[in-house]
């Protein structure tokens, strides 16, 4: 967690806090794993159910809680590191996005995907599949900028033609399976 004083006149004091969305990721895993002796989902014997099953079941409200207590913990740490008395509770204004959700919603607006879906959860990685209408090629520049703009890496892009599965979809909007 990084904490950047910005503005610093009279009484008025701005921090801008970044949090790494790996930390953020490892505080749900985390919590998931706290909470799964105790849950009981069907299709699982109690407390066997899988951690990606959970963080697909319960992973956005658990995001929002553990946001919720990073930014208390940091304002609450940069009240004490610079020896402040706040008068009222500190604002707090989210400056980014959260993770593939936000991602995904931002590789939906650029002109020429028409659709994006996330297709796989990994500890260290997200895997998300984009189809394109265009020339494939020039979108790498667009995809590699709004993955930057969120904050991760593009490690590995492939290009491939649409399957018949692919096509099946886009027009019916359901799957052969």
């Amino acid at each position: 967690m990084q904490i950047t004083e910005t503005v610093s006149e009279g009484l008025r004091r701005e921090y801008k806090i970044v949090v790494p969305m790996g930390d953020l990721d490892a505080k749900v895993t985390a919590r998931l794993e706290e909470m799964k002796p105790r849950v009981h989902l069907k299709g699982f014997r109690p407390g066997k159910a899988p951690v990606s099953f959970l963080k697909k079941q319960f992973g956005k409200s658990m995001m929002g809680e553990v946001v919720e207590e990073v930014v208390n913990e940091a304002s609450k740490k940069a009240i004490e590191d610079n020896s402040l008395k706040p008068a009222f509770a500190p604002q707090v204004e989210p400056v980014g996005e959260l993770g593939v959700a936000g991602l995904l919603d931002r590789l939906g607006t650029l002109a020429g995907v028409q659709r994006c879906e996330q297709i796989a959860t990994e500890a260290a990685a997200q895997s998300i599949r984009l189809y394109l209408t265009g020339e494939a090629a020039a979108m790498v520049a667009p995809v590699a900028a709004a993955v930057a703009e969120v904050g991760g890496r593009l490690i590995g892009m492939k290009i491939c033609e649409a399957s018949l599965e692919d096509v099946f979809i886009d027009l019916t909007g359901r799957s052969l399976r």
